[in-house]
């Protein structure tokens, strides 16, 4: 007999309703027990790779939403047409920018691995800082495009970096 089918050992004088009850306060101190211990971390580490999963998710559509239709992104992001001519080596280049960012980061939700995140992160976080130099050399207008730059470039920079920092560390031994 299993171990834990031991506990539920029962004289066979008591009652259906006695056994019932102690058995509710089996599951109850059980369950106390295993959330009091393990489910803050573990739904924290959950949320953490959702995020990731998400933000990598984002990067994998933009990615292929430039690479695949790369006049319409030129023509219809907000603040895009503004930087100049549509190069489309260049645009091709920042899709697969985004799609080894996005890679990276899905790895990492899957795995819950920190350096995969922190790489999948790295190009994201760097575009988000150079969009807000930008910003600042046009001024710090509150427009369109500082908010689909907000929205589209910095938050998702800021999520990635918040999930990263929040998945357990590896433990490299000597």
């Amino acid at each position: 007999m299993p171990a834990l089918l031991k506990c539920w050992h029962f004289p066979a004088t008591a009652s259906l309703f006695a056994q019932l009850v102690i058995f509710l306060q089996f599951l109850s101190q059980t369950w106390a027990a295993v959330r009091l211990t393990f489910r803050p971390r573990v739904l924290e580490v959950l949320m953490n790779r959702v995020i990731l999963a998400g933000v990598g998710g984002y990067s994998l559509i933009n990615a292929a939403y430039i690479w695949v239709a790369t006049q319409h992104w030129y023509a219809n992001v907000p603040g895009v047409l503004q930087t100049g001519p549509l190069n489309f080596h260049f645009a091709k280049d920042v899709a697969l920018a985004f799609l080894s960012s996005g890679l990276a980061l899905i790895w990492a939700a899957r795995h819950a691995d920190r350096s995969a995140a922190v790489c999948g992160m790295s190009w994201l976080c760097l575009h988000a800082l150079f969009h807000i130099w930008i910003w600042v050399h046009r001024g710090l207008p509150v427009d369109f495009i500082a908010f689909t730059n907000l929205a589209g470039i910095q938050l998702p920079a800021g999520l990635a970096i918040w999930a990263a920092m929040r998945l357990p560390a590896r433990r490299v031994e000597a």
